[in-house]
Parts: structure tokens; C-alpha cells; sequence
């Protein structure tokens, strides 16, 4: 079975999540607000009765995940009773993967049969206007159907209100809106905050999300530039007009006629309204669209893979591509670019992709070893269509080296002269008029091809979103796919097991970063990228050249060990090796000694749990081990260790942990593991007492938390060699869990979770002297949110880091928290694993470079695994990845980490094997 203390920590981490009372798909609706006379904020709709949506372009209707995929109808109206309404079936509706109230995800749209062409639509919020616009105190409307403080029972609910408020904070990948007396209640979940630009028009930046039960003290909204790539995915449509996927300025026609003014203002009736004014051709983040006739047709250029590339799987695998190409237009702007993936010769197509919206970044598709060529035309918004760009690159293949002519030009097929190809893959543009094939050109191998890799987008919509001390960041958008062309020749090209994709399916691939367009470890598969040599025979390795050569798993251009590519050209944090320690069930906290070695601590099982303390070298062999034995029948466990200035070991923990005799443990060590004493004591027999992460003052003295009474409230208390009662520094009436951090100026650093009210808790972080003052105190949190720290460390340059998880609804994220050395917050990043289950981090160490290594664990698929990453000094993710020892439904936790001299880390937690708990140690490389 589980460890006691595992299942202890297992419940508490539930049980915290629970106490947030979660939102529910109910009706709700604007409280402190006015009724919207008839016609007014006309784009604001109800989704089938129960919650409220806008409509962001003609085709697109914008609302919650939480509200569901199944809305029977949409009605345009300003009561969803009323006579006078324009009501619409969708086509269908479909929600985020992870879409889910609490985490910034709750996304969902309506597509609708046609365009609602003469109702003014509120787009999306992004570029230059969200950098202005979202900030706190920032004047902002919400709009919705939902309950009101209307005293008439009649006029509660299903009546469109509006309220003007403002922003009050940014948390996470969620921003606040609203106080007590103004802002979202039950039913306008999936309405719009909106916001008004200086030349007049609307925006809507957030979906009305989640907020405390029952309504009055504001509410969290998703924001919506973190869902426009996924909405522009799934649906297809373009709902950015004014901007590409990034929100780089580029205005199409579209770029105007948006509700402008006052949207409350209108009048009339439903079946004759008056909508008020529209705003012009925008004009916001640059130059207004140019209705001047275009005949210009649009330039495109694939820029990646370079033409002649060799493309190396590791092991001559198939390879993941993903593939760049660049599109300018000096007219109205590029609308698409129609990819061909030609056999090597350019004669059999294999299969056709249409990207239909800038950036245009092909999402990664699976290659077969052979010769391919790729094919790029580009159509712009004045329907002008450009001349066809081709390459040719190869898969474990080198390809003919271009005959060059006496003034250095290439010529021949394949290169990039003017495109033309013969036989069935001509270059017409046309997606699905050439045969399929599933035979390549010279070179492939048979059954090869290529094919969509099967993705799931949920992973990379975690990245790259969130709100950052008020300002945004938002990733690249993936590439929009169209007709795949013929299916048959689809599925030829999926071989190995890749899945078959359909002339209706949309592949949402991998992303680039938004920042480059070149090919990164995160979208490679099994080891690939492209090379620039047009040598034949295979490319000589060189790593640190910025390309992935031979079996390289990545290239970062540098040399730098635990950035994310190491200098042997492998990512960070790949498990070097595990150990499960079959006599030990459970590690809680880990220290190295003076030669370098690694001292553990936590329990093993016999009769009963008892306390247990181990030595190992670097390598993870075992050099000694000892057992406490405490008294018959009770469960006892070490959960704090330290080194004293002299070498000895000073363990600190629990005799019948967390039980109602529950008394502080202290024993103490050789530095050649001799038990020199132990003791059980406590201050209050009536009070039980526990004792956690410690650490060991100049003195000697084990300074540890300590958590007490049936509540378990934390202090801080010093034990001398006896394990007698120095003092004691109460933190408060609700302060619980937290670890201690030894600091360079030989105080201690501490962080633990303080309960504000039901429903939240803030990060308390102290600074306390040997002898048990209190240097300073901070404390920090968010509006409905609970964090539960766990530990803190602090970096050379004496910043801090916070460990953290944090806790929304009903799951959980971690949270690593970036601290002045004076405790005021510098910066924060979710680094959550992939979907909406519970995750956290219980230790963070910090390295020479300033880098925060994380340790903890979280339920990834059907089981909890070890759960471990890196982030640097600015909080920016360097690797995050999980670990298990058994696959299945199982628990596996890391609740330590420690850095050794080589920059290797090594995780302390434990594994489950045939469902018994056994300690764990995994060495990571840098």
C-alpha cells in the first residue's frame, strides 16, 4: 500500500481544491447593471437558455466552455422570451480541449450556417490595443442575460443588462473584473467584458468565466487572445481581421464596421433595428486597410526546410517537419498559402494543405526516409494568385546537388526557379486534382509518404499564455488547414502507425514560437530539423551549429548545459537513471553533506511506519542507513534534515505522525551515520505536534516548521542537541503547511499558505533570525484563489523563488513564484502539465547559474507521476517534463530535489510497484 504520509499529502491536496465552491453552468446575469433597451449591444446573444455569447464575426459566436457543446439554438434579442428575436441553429459548437472555469481555458464557439452580416460583430482584443488596454483600473463593460439584483422574480434572469466596471487584477491566464456591487453573476457565463478603443469601436478580451458562489465580489473572465489561435483552428475562420495571428498589424477589408459609440443606444425593433453607429476602416496599430484596386499578386518563399536539406532521423526514422513559409504582399495582404508535397522528382502529388491565415506556419507533418518536393503558391485578398515556389529536401537522404551554370545560378528540377512541374502534380494550386500516390520518388522507401501527425492541441495551449506583471504574451498561431486533398493517398502516406487524416480533418500540429520562425527541439519529432549543406553523403555532427545533425535531439547554437539543449546537444532533464529503494517506502526531504553526498530522509514500513534516514554517493549508491524504532504501534517518519557546521546531521520529525499523540522527532548523526541521540518531545502533551522541512542554524539547533494543534497551524520552533524546546514563532492564526530555506546571510527563509477567508489563501513568506525574530514578513495572492506553498530557495544574487500550487476550482497548477530578496514579487509562471487535473510543486532548488529547479508531482492521464522541471532567473520555462516508474494507474511522487557539483540533479520521493510505495531516487542530467 501507499505510504501514510503519501496518502495524508494525496488527501490534503484534494481536499484543498474542494473547499473553492466551483462555478455552475446555471443561469446567472449582470448585478448592478441596466436593462439594454431593445436592439442595444445587438452581438450579444443567449446560448439556448442558459448562458450568454457574442458574436465575433459573422460566422462565429464566442462562449464558455463550461456552458457546454450542446446549444440547441442562439437567439439575437433582449429577452429570451420575447416575440420580437432572430433565432439561429448553429452548424455546430465545439469547446476547448482543456477548456475548463479557473485555468483560462473556458473557450468554446458557435459556427453558424451563414453570415450575420448586418449585425455589427465585437472581435477579438489583441496587439498594440490589448497592450493599452489591458491594464488594471482599465474602464471595461460586461453584457450578459444573466441574474441581476433586480428585486421583481420576474426580471431576473433572461433580460440583457450591461454594467460598466473596471479591471482589477491579472492572475494567471485569467484577468478580475468587477467588486461588489458591479460585475458578472449566474447566466452571463460565456458573455463578453468589452472594451472601448480611442477611435470609438469595441473589443471584446475576456469570456465571462467563474467567479464565488453566489455573486457580488467580481469574477474571473478567460481572455480571449489566448483562444483565438485554437477558435481559428477549429472553426477555420479568420476572426482576427485587423491583425495576423501574433497581432501584428494586418488589416483586411474586414477591418471596420464594428459597434462603435454607445451599443446600448439603439433602438427599434428586431425585425427593423437601428444598431447604432460602426467604426470606419480601424486604424489602431497602423495604416487603415487600402481599398485601392490590387493586381499585385502576393510573393511566397519556403524558408524552411531550406532547399537541398538533409533531414536526419535519429536512427533513419521518420522525421516531424515543420514547415515555414514566408508570404509578402505589397496589396491588400496574402489570405492563403496552398502547400504541395510532391514525390522527389515533382511528378505524383501525395497530399495538399491550405494555411489560411498569417503566420503561415505548417503544423508538423511526418516524413518517411526518400526525396520530396515542396511546393508553395500563395492567393491574396484580391484573389491574385503567385507564382508557385518550389524546394526539394531529403529524409535520411541527401538530394542531387543543383547543376550550376558559369555565373554560379542552379538549374534543374527541383530547384526554385519558376516552379513547374509535370505529369499529375501540376501546379495549378489545386488541392484535390491530382492522382494520390503512396509510392515517393528515387530514394523513398516502400509504404513511405508522409502524413499529419496526429496531435493533440491541449499541450500547447498550456504554453505561452498568461498575464505577466500587466502585460500579455501570446504564442504563434498554428497554421489553419484546409482540403487535405484525396484521402486515399492520405492514408498511403501515414505509414508506422500515423494516423490517416481526412479530406475534412484539420491537423492543429505543433507551434513555433512567435518570437522565430526556425524549427526548435519542441517541434521536432524523434530528433530532426533541416541542413543547409548541399554536399552529398551524410552531414558531419556539429553541435552548437544551430542545426540538429545526425542523432543531435536538439541545437540551441550554444554550448550552455541546463537552458533546454545541453552541449551535448540533448535536452535538459532527461533521466540519466532511477533507483526505487526496496527498504524504503517513502522520501521527504534531501541535504548533501560535506564530501557531496546524498543524506535522505522519510520512513519505512514493517509492522508500523517508522523514521528512517539514509546516506548515498552522487551515483545513488547506498554508504549507510539507519532506523528509528519508536514506540510499538505508532507510525513515526523523518521529514527534515540538515548539516550542521561541524558535519553532524540534524533530522527532524514526527512520533504517530499527524495522530492525536503526535510529538516532534529529533535525532542526530555522525557525518559516518553514527545515531549519536534521539528524542520525542513536545511543549503540550494535550497538543500534538508535527515536525516538516527544517534546516540547521550556525549553533547547531534544528530550526524546523512546525505544525500543531488539530488544525495543524505552522510556526517556526528551534530544537537544541537534546531535542529541548529553544523557542517558537507563531505565524499566525491560519498559516499552514510551508519549509524553511537556509539564506547566504545566515537567516532562514520560509513559505507557507495563509488562509484569507473561505476560498483563499495567500503566500506568506518570512525572514527569521537564528534566535527567532522576525526579520520581515510579505504576503501575496489573488482574488478566489488558494495557494499552497510548500518550500522557498534563494538564488545567488539573492532573489527568491516560491514553490508552490495553485489552486482553482476544483484543480490545481503548479506555481512557481520569482521574489525579491526583499519578498516583493517579481514575476510568476504556471508550469502546469498538459489538461485540467491537479498538479504541484513541493520543492524548488536554485542553481549557480540562477536557475529554479522544481520537484513535485500531478495526475497525468490515469495516474499521478513525478512531475519536474526548470525555469531561469526571469521565470521564463526551460524544460518541463514528467516521470513514472510504472506505467498504469499508479503514484508516483517527487518531494525533493537537490543540485550536485556536475549541475545533475536528483529527485527523492517514491514510486508504486504491484501498489506498494517505495522510496525513489532519478538523476537528471543538467
Amino acid at each position: 500500500m501507499l505510504p501514510l504520509v503519501a496518502l495524508l499529502l494525496l488527501t490534503a491536496a484534494t481536499a484543498s481544491a474542494a473547499d473553492l465552491t466551483a462555478p455552475t453552468p446555471t443561469p446567472s446575469t449582470i448585478l448592478g447593471g441596466q436593462v439594454v433597451p431593445s436592439c442595444g449591444w445587438p452581438n450579444v446573444v443567449n446560448m439556448g437558455g442558459f448562458c450568454s455569447g457574442t458574436l465575433i464575426h459573422p460566422r462565429v459566436v464566442l462562449y464558455a466552455a463550461h456552458c457546454g457543446d450542446e446549444v440547441p439554438w442562439i437567439r439575437f434579442t433582449n429577452e429570451i422570451d420575447a416575440a420580437e428575436r432572430r433565432e439561429v441553429v448553429p452548424e455546430r459548437c465545439e469547446t476547448h480541449p482543456i477548456g475548463e472555469f479557473g485555468f483560462g481555458t473556458d473557450f468554446a464557439y458557435c459556427l453558424l450556417p451563414a453570415p450575420i452580416d448586418d449585425v455589427p460583430i465585437t472581435p477579438p482584443l489583441l496587439g498594440c490595443d490589448a497592450e493599452a488596454k489591458l491594464q488594471p483600473g482599465q474602464p471595461v463593460t460586461l453584457i450578459g442575460f444573466g441574474d441581476s439584483d433586480d428585486p421583481d422574480p420576474d426580471k431576473i434572469y433572461g433580460i440583457k443588462r450591461y454594467v460598466d466596471t473596471e479591471i482589477i487584477t491579472f492572475s494567471w491566464d485569467e484577468v478580475f473584473v468587477g467588486d461588489n456591487e458591479h460585475g458578472a453573476c449566474y447566466g452571463d457565463s460565456g458573455g463578453p467584458a468589452a472594451v472601448q478603443l480611442d477611435d470609438g469601436s469595441w473589443r471584446v478580451f475576456g469570456v465571462t468565466s467563474w467567479g464565488k458562489a453566489g455573486c457580488g465580489v467580481g469574477n474571473y473572465f478567460s481572455l480571449v487572445q489566448n483562444g483565438v489561435e485554437w477558435i481559428e483552428t477549429a472553426s477555420g475562420i479568420d476572426v482576427t481581421p485587423c491583425t495576423d495571428g501574433v497581432g501584428k498589424w494586418d488589416p483586411s477589408a474586414a477591418c471596420g464596421g464594428f459597434a462603435s459609440g454607445d451599443p446600448a443606444a439603439a433602438s427599434g425593433a428586431w425585425d427593423s433595428c437601428s444598431f447604432g453607429p460602426k467604426s470606419g476602416p480601424s486604424s489602431t496599430c497602423g495604416a487603415p486597410f487600402d481599398p485601392a484596386p490590387d493586381t499585385t499578386p502576393p510573393v511566397v518563399t519556403i524558408v524552411d526546410p531550406a532547399d537541398g536539406s538533409h533531414i536526419n532521423g535519429v536512427g533513419g526514422k521518420k522525421v516531424g517537419v515543420v514547415i515555414t513559409v514566408d508570404a509578402t504582399d505589397v496589396g491588400w495582404g496574402t489570405e492563403s498559402v496552398h502547400l504541395r508535397i510532391l514525390d522527389g522528382g515533382g511528378m505524383k502529388e501525395l497530399f495538399a494543405l491550405d494555411d489560411l491565415a498569417a503566420p503561415f506556419v505548417f503544423p508538423e507533418l511526418d516524413f518517411q526516409s526518400g526525396l520530396y518536393t515542396l511546393e508553395a503558391t500563395g492567393t491574396d485578398r484580391a484573389g491574385n494568385v503567385g507564382a508557385p515556389h518550389q524546394i526539394v529536401f531529403g529524409v535520411n537522404t541527401s538530394p542531387p546537388v543543383p547543376e550550376t551554370t558559369g555565373d554560379g545560378s542552379s538549374s534543374g528540377d527541383g530547384s526554385s526557379g519558376d516552379g513547374s512541374s509535370s505529369g499529375d502534380g501540376s501546379s495549378d494550386g489545386s488541392s484535390g486534382s491530382s492522382e494520390s500516390s503512396a509510392s515517393g520518388g528515387p530514394g523513398v522507401d516502400e509504404g513511405e509518404g508522409c502524413g499529419c501527425r496526429s496531435s493533440d492541441p491541449a499541450g500547447g495551449a498550456l504554453l505561452g499564455l498568461g498575464i505577466v506583471v500587466g502585460g500579455f504574451a501570446r504564442r504563434r498561431r498554428r497554421a489553419l488547414l484546409g482540403a487535405l486533398g484525396a484521402a486515399a493517398g492520405i492514408s498511403a502516406g501515414c505509414s508506422d502507425g500515423a494516423e490517416a487524416v481526412t479530406a475534412t480533418e484539420t491537423s492543429a500540429g505543433t507551434t513555433t514560437s512567435a518570437e522565430s520562425t526556425s524549427t526548435t527541439a519542441d517541434t521536432t519529432s524523434e530528433g530532426s530539423t533541416t541542413d543547409d549543406t548541399t554536399t552529398t553523403g551524410e552531414p558531419a555532427p556539429l553541435c552548437g551549429n544551430g542545426l540538429i545533425d545526425g542523432e543531435e535531439l536538439c541545437d540551441d547554437a550554444n554550448a550552455i548545459d541546463g537552458d533546454g539543449c545541453n552541449n551535448d546537444c540533448r535536452p535538459s532533464g532527461e533521466v540519466s537513471w532511477s533507483k526505487p529503494l526496496v527498504d524504503v517506502d517513502y522520501i521527504t526531504q534531501m541535504t548533501l553533506d560535506g564530501a557531496g553526498n546524498l543524506i535522505a530522509v522519510g520512513s519505512v514500513e514493517a509492522a508500523t511506519q517508522d523514521a528512517w534516514i539514509g546516506a548515498y554517493t552522487p551515483d545513488g549508491a547506498p554508504i549507510w542507513s539507519d532506523v528509528i524504532v519508536g514506540e510499538a504501534g505508532l507510525d513515526d517518519l523523518l521529514s527534515g534534515v540538515g548539516i550542521a557546521g561541524d558535519g553532524e546531521i540534524v533530522a527532524v520529525g514526527t512520533v504517530d505522525a499527524m495522530k492525536s499523540q503526535s510529538r516532534t522527532l529529533h535525532a542526530r548523526y555522525s557525518a559516518d551515520g553514527q545515531r549519536l541521540s534521539w528524542a520525542s518531545v513536545a511543549e503540550d502533551d494535550q497538543v500534538p505536534e508535527w515536525a516538516a522541512r527544517s534546516v540547521v542554524g550556525a549553533s547547531g539547533a534544528a530550526i524546523a516548521v512546525l505544525h500543531s494543534g488539530s488544525d495543524g497551524l505552522s510556526s517556526i520552533a528551534a530544537f537544541d542537541d537534546d531535542g529541548a524546546r529553544l523557542w517558537t514563532l507563531p505565524l499566525g492564526d491560519a498559516v499552514y503547511n510551508g519549509g524553511l530555506r537556509r539564506s547566504a546571510d545566515g537567516a532562514n527563509l520560509g513559505a507557507f499558505r495563509s488562509e484569507i477567508e473561505a476560498g483563499r489563501s495567500d503566500v506568506l513568506v518570512v525572514k527569521v533570525s537564528d534566535d527567532g525574530e522576525l526579520l520581515w514578513k510579505k504576503s501575496f495572492g489573488d482574488p478566489l484563489t488558494q495557494y499552497n506553498a510548500y518550500t522557498i530557495a534563494e538564488a545567488p544574487s539573492g532573489d527568491l523563488v516560491v514553490c508552490a500550487a495553485l489552486v482553482r476550482t476544483m484543480a490545481a497548477d503548479t506555481a512557481l513564484i520569482g521574489l525579491t530578496a526583499a519578498g516583493d514579487v517579481r514575476w510568476k509562471v504556471n508550469v502546469g502539465l498538459p489538461g485540467p487535473g491537479w498538479d504541484e510543486c513541493r520543492d524548488v532548488v536554485i542553481d549557480p547559474d540562477g536557475r529554479a529547479h522544481f520537484a513535485g508531482g500531478g495526475f497525468y492521464g490515469d495516474s499521478v507521476d513525478m512531475w519536474y522541471g526548470s525555469v531561469d532567473d526571469a521565470g521564463n520555462i526551460l524544460y518541463a517534463d514528467h516521470y513514472y516508474e510504472v506505467e498504469g494507474p499508479y503514484a508516483d511522487f517527487a518531494n525533493a530535489v537537490v543540485i550536485l557539483p556536475d549541475s545533475t540533479t536528483i529527485l527523492g520521493g517514491y514510486v508504486t510497484v504491484d501498489n506498494e510505495g517505495i522510496g525513489s531516487l532519478v538523476r537528471l542530467s543538467p
